[in-house]
């Protein structure tokens, strides 16, 4: 199993520990964004060892074709280039290295889905949403009422906030 197989494992909530889920959040959204930061500095050296592998292979290969006698052109050297063994090993690390790039991204952006969920599951126990019906669930308080308007006042602000920075 991956690395990343192994992080989307996180991305699950036990809707029967709510508590364990708000504390693991800012932690596993941290380790995914660490695995996420080292996959782009593998990306990118990928890409730096790819340049380098063409480079030397230009050379080569132009010292090649010069030595048997063949005529030089651009087209040529780069067929030769782009057909080499070395060079299409590194073009399939690189996108190997992307692939695992757009990965990581996607579960980070799969982290930010999981903590909206988690406060909209607390919003529903804290409803009593999830009462089995034994007992009289009682109205929502004034106090509940204010949570409630609270948090509707947060996320208008965090949308505003949002909406500006684009």
């Amino acid at each position: 199993m991956t690395d990343v197989e192994q992080l989307k494992n996180l991305i699950k909530i036990d809707p029967d520990n709510l508590d364990a889920s708000v504390l693991e959040q800012p932690v596993h959204y941290y380790e995914i964004a660490e695995h996420l930061v080292q996959a782009m500095s593998d990306r990118d050296q990928a890409e730096e060892d790819l340049k380098r592998i063409e480079a030397e292979l230009n050379i080569t290969k132009r010292q090649e074709l010069e030595d048997d006698g063949i005529k030089v052109t651009e087209g040529r050297v780069n067929s030769e280039v782009l057909s080499d063994p070395k060079r299409i090993e590194a073009r399939e690390k690189l996108l190997e290295q992307k692939r695992r790039v757009n990965q990581l991204t996607e579960l980070k952006e799969s982290m930010k889905q999981r903590a909206h969920m988690i406060r909209e599951l607390v919003q529903l126990w804290v409803t009593n949403y999830y009462n089995d019906g034994d007992v009289q669930s009682p109205a929502v308080t004034e106090q509940q009422k204010e949570m409630f308007a609270e948090e509707a006042r947060k996320r208008s602000s965090e949308s505003r906030k949002n909406r500006r920075k684009e």
